[in-house]
């Protein structure tokens, strides 16, 4: 059954299984295009036995349900299909929550040119990816794809001649080439700890998974100011706010000035199933909306529906939208901000407007 439901998950493109056990059963969902979906439940003597399976194949401890825990393990399906599972388990009331993270090994970095930015914002990130130091920042929310940028980024700096290092919590993907190294707070490998011991490594790309406190934020920001270049994350709404969030760490504005040389904002849209999507004008208000972001109102736009090729969900697949922004050029007009991304996504007809205007921050005449 545990097989069963993970071939599923995959066969259906989820990026996470959530499994939410109470006294009454076992309540299964995936994860598609950033929307949950369920699937049957198995039945009630079943439960204990695939939780179970699940700790084991985890190497979580069977003792300790009662604690939050972490694991992880390969897993090849029913159908020969293999993934890397990164399990949470979580104690609630009357049972747990499990949330299985599906990383496919058939899945290789995506080349630059297929992450969906523009000609114009292509040729930003190239130049910013083809310094000799410098500090790269992909910002989002959690879901943004922020991972799946950096790594395209980190696949076209591989080459024989350079070094190319990650620092990451928990390795995710495999990139030829590239020296993986895996954080672990329990014996004392944490973030600052390894960018010290990697700066004495001689690496030409450090590819640091999160900028999550002061001190490797500060190592990360100075080792991009001595001749390396920086690959990192953050959580902020906008472009814009990196610096200011960099700031708020505790690194000093100078050293942020001296070394951000490109932010990249994103968020993933919903694209639009080609079978079953229809047309129809837009409103007066999305018309206003359209020419507050600088556009003009395209004359239709697109609602999601739901046939069999996209299982009733109206999407097929997502899209990115992008921000940039160099403090060094800031008033380069290589970018448009997210929301103006997103709109001209809907107006090519391959996202939903209501999608768009959920997840790209509104202009301030807007909001």
């Amino acid at each position: 059954m545990v097989e069963r439901t993970l071939a599923q998950a995959l066969e259906a493109g989820a990026s996470d299984l959530h499994l939410e056990s109470t006294n009454a059963g076992l309540s299964i969902r995936v994860r598609i295009d950033g929307h949950l979906h369920a699937l049957p439940s198995p039945p009630l003597s079943l439960v204990a036995p695939m939780l179970t399976r699940i700790r084991l194949m985890a190497g979580a401890d069977l003792a300790a349900k009662h604690l939050p825990q972490d694991g992880a393990f390969s897993a090849t399906t029913i159908g020969g299909r293999t993934c890397e599972v990164r399990a949470s388990f979580l104690p609630a009331v009357g049972g747990e929550k499990i949330v299985l993270r599906l990383l496919r090994k058939d899945h290789a970095p995506l080349a630059l040119e297929r992450l969906g930015m523009s000609a114009p914002q292509l040729g930003v990130l190239s130049a910013a990816l083809g310094a000799a130091n410098g500090l790269v920042l992909a910002t989002g929310p959690t879901g943004a794809g922020k991972s799946t940028t950096l790594f395209a980024s980190l696949a076209h700096l591989t080459r024989p001649e350079r070094s190319v290092v990650t620092v990451e919590d928990p390795v995710e993907s495999d990139v030829p080439g590239v020296t993986r190294i895996s954080v672990d707070d329990d014996v004392g490998r944490d973030f600052a700890t390894i960018l010290r011991a990697l700066l004495r490594q001689d690496p030409d790309v450090i590819l640091v998974g999160e900028m999550r406190d002061t001190e490797s934020a500060r190592i990360a920001c100075r080792a991009a100011l001595t001749g390396h270049l920086v690959l990192s994350t953050l959580h902020t709404s906008d472009a814009r706010q990196a610096v200011t969030r960099l700031i708020d760490m505790g690194v000093p504005s100078h050293l942020v000035a001296a070394t951000v040389s490109l932010v990249i904002a994103q968020r993933l849209l919903r694209r639009l199933c080609e079978q079953c999507k229809s047309r129809r004008e837009p409103s007066g208000a999305e018309r206003k909306l359209f020419t507050a972001c600088g556009l003009r109102p395209p004359e239709r736009l697109a609602r999601s529906g739901g046939c069999s090729a996209c299982g009733g969900r109206g999407s097929a697949g997502r899209l990115a939208v992008f921000e940039l922004w160099s403090p060094a050029t800031p008033s380069a007009a290589a970018s448009p901000t997210l929301i103006a991304s997103g709109l001209a996504a809907a107006a090519r007809l391959d996202a939903d407007i209501a999608d768009v205007v959920s997840v790209c921050p509104l202009p301030e005449s807007s909001a």
